[in-house]
This record gives C-alpha cells, structure tokens and sequence, in this order.
C-alpha cells in the first residue's frame, strides 16, 4: 500500500486533524491502474451476482420447507380423521352385530308391539299407519 507523500495537518480545539491527503500511486493512469480498476469491478458484479445468488436459495430453501410443513400437517390431519372414523366405524360394526342378531330383533319388536307384514315389497309410514304400496 502506498504511503501518502504529502499530508497537511491542522490544529483544531479537540486536537490535529488530517486536511488533505495526496496519494502517490506509480503510474497513475497507466494500464496497470486501468487494468486494477476493471478487475475490482469485475470482482464487485461476481460479488454481487454470488450474493444474489444466495438470497434466491435461501427463498427457495425456505419456501420448499413451508410446502414440506404444509403437507406433512395435511397429513397429521388426514390420519386423525382416519382414526376417528375407524373409532366411529367400529362401534357402528358393533351396533349392527348386536342388531343382526336374531333374537335382539324379536324382542325388539314384542317389546315395541310390531306385528309381521306378509307379502309387502315396502312398508312407508304416514301419520303413524303403515302403508303398503
């Protein structure tokens, strides 16, 4: 790094203070100064590019983790709601066992004074009377 040739310094009330540097760079407007300069732009727009870069990852990233999160909670509350139906279809299992038994059904029927309809395709109530069609 080159060392500043000339350098003015003043006295203020706080103490000295730096008025103005004048660096001395050999060649200043030679090729090689031109040259340094068009490499640290270079350098800049990589930097700035590779950055750019990670930002749209990082977005990418994290919005591939909420799509992830999301499905996996659909999931959770697709197997809960399975297993509720499974609960409720077992005990809908278990009052139709105790319904198809022949012997509940009787006495189901004697107790609620049912009489057996012969020879009728559907039975429809209306006003409390059994019709036949």
């Amino acid at each position: 790094m080159p060392l500043p040739d000339q350098l003015k310094v003043s006295s203020t009330r706080n103490g000295l203070s730096v008025v103005g540097t004048r660096l001395s760079v050999i060649g200043e407007n030679s090729a090689h100064a031109k040259e340094w300069a068009l490499q640290n732009g270079y350098w800049f727009t990589i930097n700035v590019v590779l950055v750019g870069l990670f930002v749209v990852m990082l977005l990418a990233y994290v919005m591939q983790m909420n799509v992830v999160t999301a499905g996996g909670y659909k999931v959770k509350l697709m197997n809960d709601k399975i297993v509720s139906l499974n609960e409720s279809n077992a005990a809908l299992m278990a009052s139709k066992s105790s319904m198809e038994d022949q012997s509940a059904i009787i006495s189901f029927a004697n107790s609620n004074n049912m009489v057996e309809a012969k020879d009728s395709m559907a039975m429809f109530q209306s006003g409390g009377v059994a019709l036949q069609r």
